[in-house]
């Protein structure tokens, strides 16, 4: 086998042969082929050019493809415009007016018992317009100001207001330090059903001219009545409203029933049709029972149902006014750890927050109120301290957010926890997260509809301790919100929409 092998890889001798021979090869270049000219094109001479320029047939197709381009460009354009006018979009919604955004202030007499004792209660009043402008407050409810007969609370006198609470020159000075800071005023107003048409314009436009925005029935008779669709009720807040549509501009007017009765039975107080600017033919804002008075206990179960109740239990675009406390009772009674929480909870909501004069210090019912610490929270929030005025204050400019006045609102209850938030699509969102268990909690809101990936603290609460450091603004994930007990926070994010 090995010879076969070398025998096959040996050349033969022809090949050894042609492979040695020493032949000299000769390789000849191929001679170039001659370059062939490029083929020149000839243009026309300006001589030439000038014979079709002043052709009659080139003239008039020119004109005729210059003013075809014209024709399409303006058609064109037309076409768009028409496209832009008749093409399918979202309405704007309708703006929201000076009620709506709130919060509302009331002031009632009793509140300021001490300081009247020297000071008149209008008086006493324009000394705090400034405070209220700072807090974020945009109305002020008086009460029955009319003057009353002696040992009674009935009205006696619909054209002059009450000796106690100071003279009509106090009022008038009131009225115009109101208006310098655009500060809307609603007053008590019961008619009595004897009025005539010229007696009812009469007190209506008095008042009106004296500055006053809005008048509340504050009347159970009335309200009992118009609940149970009595004609003669109806008929005359019917009356009511068309007499302040006829004398007060639509934008400042506003007729309001502040009750203590439930959300739910108050629908037939707006009337039929309500619009989708909220505006009904009988009351424009109506509340019912105060929400400290409405929690049997402050718990997350409660409060989802709250929640529940104000969204669902009246018409169709109706707006209600939401009353933190009543006049005998207050969030700080009950429990003053929440007294934020609680005030935060009142911004959230599709309606008006309605504030008693002293919630937004964390005052309680008990005692004689320290109104000197106005002030004092008013400087330490200025000097960096979260206090229980900077909620409200932060919260205040929040209801001016379109994501507030126009956004969805979801509402959760995760883990003892309440969870309420805000989304509308292309502006931020916002979560308010309270804990009103006993323990801390870790919380993953990251499923709520619209969440983002991470939220960044915005405001919390402060507590009975009434003032706490402003805590370090900083990005967590959604998946894990820390939320110690008895805290509210609110936060800020990105919705996922």
């Amino acid at each position: 086998m090995p010879e076969d092998v070398e025998a096959q890889s040996s050349p033969s001798q022809e090949e050894a042969k042609a492979l040695t021979d020493d032949t000299n090869v000769e390789i000849v270049k191929a001679a170039p082929k001659e370059k062939e000219e490029p083929i020149r094109q000839k243009g026309l001479t300006k001589e030439e050019l000038m014979k079709y320029a002043n052709d009659p047939f080139w003239v008039k197709l020119r004109l005729a493809l210059f003013a075809l381009f014209w024709i399409i460009w303006v058609g064109m354009l037309a076409a768009s415009v028409i496209i832009i006018i008749y093409a399918p979009k979202c309405p704007s919604p309708e703006p929201k007016t000076w009620w709506q955004k709130g919060p509302i202030y009331k002031v009632d007499p009793s509140d300021f018992a001490d300081e009247a004792a020297s000071v008149p209660f209008f008086q006493n009043v324009v000394e705090d317009l400034d405070y209220m402008v700072d807090v974020g407050f945009n109305t002020l409810y008086l009460g029955n100001i009319f003057k009353k007969s002696d040992g009674e609370n009935k009205v006696e006198d619909f054209l002059a207001v009450e000796a106690t609470l100071g003279s009509l020159e106090d009022w008038n000075t009131l009225s115009a330090q109101l208006q310098q800071r655009n500060i809307k005023v609603i007053i008590d107003f019961t008619p009595d059903t004897t009025f005539s048409n010229t007696e009812l314009q009469n007190v209506v436009k008095t008042w009106a001219d004296r500055g006053v925005t809005g008048f509340n029935i504050q009347s159970d008779q009335i309200i009992e009545n118009l609940i149970n669709n009595d004609q003669d009720a109806r008929n005359l807040i019917l009356k009511l409203r068309e007499t302040l549509d006829s004398i007060v501009p639509a934008d400042d007017r506003i007729l309001t029933a502040f009750t203590e009765r439930n959300l739910a039975e108050l629908g037939p107080l707006y009337g039929n049709n309500v619009q989708v600017n909220h505006v009904g033919p009988l009351f424009h804002l109506v509340t019912g029972k105060s929400l400290v008075e409405s929690l049997p206990e402050l718990t997350a179960t409660n409060v989802f149902d709250y929640v529940q109740n104000v969204q669902n239990a009246l018409p169709n675009n109706s707006w209600p006014g939401i009353a933190l406390s009543s006049s005998t009772a207050r969030v700080a009674d009950v429990n003053i750890d929440m007294v934020d929480a609680m005030n935060m909870l009142t911004s959230m909501f599709k309606a008006t927050p309605i504030l008693r004069a002293g919630d937004e210090l964390g005052f309680t019912s008990a005692g004689t109120q320290d109104w000197s610490t106005r002030n004092e929270q008013a400087q330490e929030t200025l000097d960096g301290q979260n206090t229980h005025y900077g909620v409200v204050q932060h919260m205040a400019e929040l209801r001016h957010t379109e994501t507030i006045l126009f956004g969805d609102v979801y509402n959760n209850e995760i883990d003892g926890c309440s969870v309420i938030t805000r989304v509308k699509k292309g502006n931020p969102g916002f979560v308010l997260v309270i804990n009103f268990s006993a323990q801390n909690s870790t919380l993953d809101i990251s499923q709520i509809q619209g969440m983002g990936e991470t939220v960044r603290l915005k405001q919390r609460s402060v507590g009975s301790e009434g003032t706490n450091p402003l805590e370090e603004v900083k990005a967590f994930s959604s998946k894990e919100v820390i939320i110690e007990s008895k805290v509210a926070k609110l936060f800020t994010f990105v919705p996922n929409l």
